[in-house]
């Protein structure tokens, strides 16, 4: 409209010429302000009943290439099998004034209830309640579990924080499901249709989280005096299932539960994996998560090989002299009756690494290690994420924290499918390489994680995860487990990071890989299509593959400072036993002055070692440094030339254009004129 009104503006000016002489040329000017007035006054009165019928009659056109925006035809589907004596009503809590980075969030999530509220017709209501703080809605909205968050905001250069609500309760007869909190990783109509289909039915599917030290739900911990909060994945599963602890001290009935997720089995008692093993032959579907360095606690401190914590609190923490012992874990946590019936290996002390996520993340070189495995297909390995199993079809990329490796067993009739892969820049670390003992004399002979460990590839991709399926020699019934060698993958930290989006260019799917595992196994896939519904992180392909080109040569160059430092280090090393050697060949020394001179030469040569090595590493980090800054210079004029072209480019139609309607303007005005009025040169 705004437009439109301008050149009507142009079309009056640029006809002045015609209008303003003659007798009647004062008149005109009052005729064409009046008429500019009508003309602004109609194009608002069309904009007003523009957005008057679009609320009576309204009409979505979505041009996105996931129709993100458009329902979807399975939730057409749902909505069209709500039983009208079962209507489903959902109460939308939403401020109506939020921060600019939650403005898309608000607009899609009520954008897309309008759509359920038209669709659904009188068997499903929406109640749109706008909350401000401090109000009677923001009362109600909390007594029904939708809480509010705080958002920094940034107004007119004044820092605050402003309390924004962005959550629904969808309700029925039946039941009740709550979403306190739409997120910006949050896939609005998987939320939605889920939570409708759960409170619709009259029965829910029902998970059981089997107890073990990794307390996913929660509760006090005595060696620590603290609370636990419960692990955010278990509050996800609850919104689509009924969700139960079970206790591994007595046997599991099969029959109760629909699926059984198991986290870290390796710290069970003798008494208690028996049963899970027993359960798990019956054939009943089960997830287990088991890890040789769990990081989700801080410490590592659940690890398989680290002994079980000490029952009571401080007094085994400060040494009383009547401790309880700690209670055994059950095959010294190596589950190997368990790997048995899975006829799989998996060492409970090896770690995965996998370089790959440097050059798939370099923007976050400096925070992350080769032990943070990223699993992508753009890492090099198509098969690192399986690309059609129901579990992680349509799955971009996966981030695991210091994973194992499972495999199958030679000879074994089950089938193994690899469903998380590493890339082949890996390798693995054993226990003792990546692991010290505590220099925390209060540790309690912990462990700490080495940060510098020695990595050795060996171009091998190692398998993360798998689901194995069929008869077993060993087993009752038909199998169905899926086994994943990281824990660390449905932690809070990694739930939040991908909720929240915080890191640019990061969007890892860990939530929807374990809803996807769990929904599988329960037969239960309605929902895995919904989940891929998201826009697709896209870049610019051309630059993507200049600066991919770049980034290889400056991995190539890093794996060559780092072989030259360990080739000098290797050096250094010789030179010290060498030097031993000769002491020890030297028969004309006595027994003790040989070990005095071996003791001076090993004090003096490490004296030296240390030396080089400080200065080998500060080479190291030179070379490295200079190698970064190189790399992204030419990733910066790369893209600096692309930025020229793009400024330059698009004028030069608008500008040929007008030069040729230029041109051919002045040729018309020339061949309308009489010669005899040219004037003459």
């Amino acid at each position: 409209s705004p437009t439109a009104f301008l050149l009507y503006l142009n079309e009056v000016f640029i006809s002045k010429r015609h209008w303003s002489g003659g007798q009647h040329g004062q008149t005109m000017w009052i005729q064409f302000v009046v008429r500019s007035i009508s003309v602004a006054v109609a194009l608002i009165s069309v904009n007003v009943l523009v957005v008057k019928m679009s609320e009576a009659f309204p009409l979505n056109l979505d041009v996105t290439t996931e129709r993100l925006f458009t329902l979807s035809d399975s939730t057409r589907e749902l909505i069209g099998k709500i039983s009208s004596e079962r209507p489903v009503t959902i109460q939308a809590f939403i401020s109506e004034d939020v921060p600019r980075e939650q403005v898309a969030i608000q607009k899609r999530l009520k954008g897309l209830l309008r759509q359920y509220d038209r669709e659904g017709g009188s068997r499903l209501i929406v109640r749109f309640v706008d909350v401000a703080p401090f109000t009677p809605e923001a009362e109600e909205a909390r007594l029904l579990g939708v809480q509010g968050f705080q958002v920094p905001t940034d107004e007119d250069g004044r820092r605050g924080m402003q309390e924004v609500f962005m959550g629904i309760v969808v309700s029925s007869p039946v039941d009740e499901v709550v979403v306190p909190l739409f997120e910006a990783g949050t896939s609005i109509e998987y939320e939605l249709t889920r939570s409708i289909r759960t409170v619709a039915n009259d029965k829910r599917l029902t998970v059981g989280m089997l107890t073990t030290d990794a307390r996913v739900a929660g509760g006090f911990d005595m060696s620590a005096f603290r609370q636990l909060p419960e692990w955010r994945i278990q509050t996800e599963l609850k919104k689509q299932y009924k969700v139960e602890q079970v206790p591994a001290d007595s046997p599991i009935d099969e029959k109760k539960y629909d699926v059984i997720v198991a986290v870290m089995p390796s710290s069970l008692s003798p008494m208690q994996l028996p049963n899970l093993v027993d359960y798990v032959k019956k054939g009943r579907p089960t997830l287990i998560f088991d890890d040789p360095l769990p990081v989700f606690d801080g410490a590592g401190t659940q690890a398989p090989r680290m002994p079980k914590p000490r029952p009571g609190g401080m007094g085994g923490m400060m040494g009383g002299f009547n401790q309880q012992q700690p209670e055994p874990k059950a095959e010294d946590g190596k589950l190997t009756s368990l790997l048995k019936v899975l006829e799989i290996a998996w060492d409970n002390g090896e770690v995965v690494f996998d370089e790959s996520g440097l050059n798939l993340h370099p923007e976050f070189a400096k925070m992350i290690s080769p032990e943070l495995v990223f699993v992508s297909a753009k890492s090099g390995n198509k098969g690192a994420i399986h690309l059609t199993s129901p579990v992680t079809s349509g799955l971009q990329e996966i981030l695991t924290f210091f994973p194992g490796n499972i495999r199958p067993r030679q000879g074994s009739e089950l089938r193994f499918d690899a469903l998380l892969r590493s890339s082949i820049n890996s390798g693995v670390h054993a226990w003792e390489g990546i692991t010290r003992q505590s220099g925390n004399p209060f540790g309690g002979g912990g462990i700490e994680i080495n940060h510098s460990p020695r990595r050795q590839l060996t171009n091998e991709a190692y398998t993360l995860a798998a689901h194995i399926t069929g008869k077993a020699a060993n087993s009752q019934k038909d199998l169905n487990v899926i086994f994943v060698s990281d824990a660390d993958i449905i932690s809070n930290q990694l739930f939040t990071l991908e909720a929240s989006q915080q890191l640019p260019n990061l969007r890892i799917d860990n939530v929807k890989f374990v809803l996807n595992c769990v929904d599988v196994l329960a037969g239960e896939t309605s929902y895995i299509e919904l989940r891929k519904r998201r826009a697709q992180l896209r870049t610019l392909t051309a630059l993507q593959e200049v600066s991919d080109e770049y980034r290889k040569a400056q991995s190539d160059e890093r794996l060559k400072a780092d072989s030259e430092a360990t080739e000098q280090r290797t050096k250094a090393q010789e030179r010290l036993t060498k030097k031993v050697e000769e002491i020890e060949k030297d028969t004309t020394l006595a027994p003790q002055d040989k070990a005095q001179q071996i003791g001076i030469a090993r004090e003096t040569e490490q004296r030296k070692l240390e030396v080089i090595g400080a200065n080998i590493d500060r080479e190291k980090a030179k070379k490295i440094e200079s190698i970064e800054a190189k790399t992204k210079q030419k990733i910066r004029a790369y893209e600096d030339w692309i930025r020229w072209w793009c400024i330059l480019l698009p004028p030069i139609p608008a500008i040929v254009l007008g030069v040729i309607v230029l041109s051919s303007r002045i040729n018309a005005e020339y061949r309308n004129v009489e010669a005899d009025r040219l004037v003459k040169r």
